[in-house]
């Protein structure tokens, strides 16, 4: 497998000294490295394409570098807030962007009250998108329930079972 990660690297690093600040050569670049565990390396690359563009994905990273490699929640809440407002600016309507990263944050910091607070900006933003999806409305419950809010997460999964009572993840209570 690492051979895989080698050769991608080469033909990326191949591509970048045709064209040294294109975007998605660096971005996929960054994913390689951070497959292989090397964090410093893929911190670097997210700064360098930080430095050049506003990017969704290098901002992503940074926070899971902040919150996975050094822990620092404080940080990272702020940089949830900035990333939320940057993707709204940039992916005003993709709902489904909003509910992927306010569920990987969640997931990964549910020990974290303030994460848990900006991951659930990103899934209520979802839901003024789409009112009438259950998944994303029970998507709010799990994550009361992760904060430990068991009456607001049956509110939730009411709610979501109301408007579809054929959600799985509503009916379950978890997605």
């Amino acid at each position: 497998m690492g051979h895989r990660f080698d050769s991608s690297i080469e033909k990326l690093n191949q591509a970048l000294a045709i064209v040294p600040n294109w975007t998605p050569a660096l971005v996929e670049k960054m994913k390689v490295v951070l497959g292989v565990f090397d964090w410093d390396q893929a911190q670097d690359i997210a700064n360098r394409i930080l430095h050049n563009a506003e990017n969704l994905e290098a901002h992503r990273f940074k926070i899971l570098y902040l919150l996975c490699k050094e822990g620092n929640i404080e940080s990272t809440r702020k940089l949830l807030e900035e990333f939320l407002y940057l993707c709204k600016k940039h992916e005003p309507h993709n709902s489904k962007y909003f509910v992927e990263n306010g569920r990987l944050f969640s997931q990964l910091a549910s020990f974290s009250p303030p994460i848990m607070t900006e991951a659930m900006k990103f899934i209520k933003y979802a839901t003024e998108l789409q009112i009438d999806n259950a998944e994303f409305v029970a998507e709010i419950g799990r994550i009361y329930l992760l904060m430990g809010k068991t009456k607001e997460a049956h509110q939730e999964f009411k709610l979501a079972t109301d408007m579809d009572n054929t959600s799985i993840a509503a009916l379950y209570g978890k997605s």
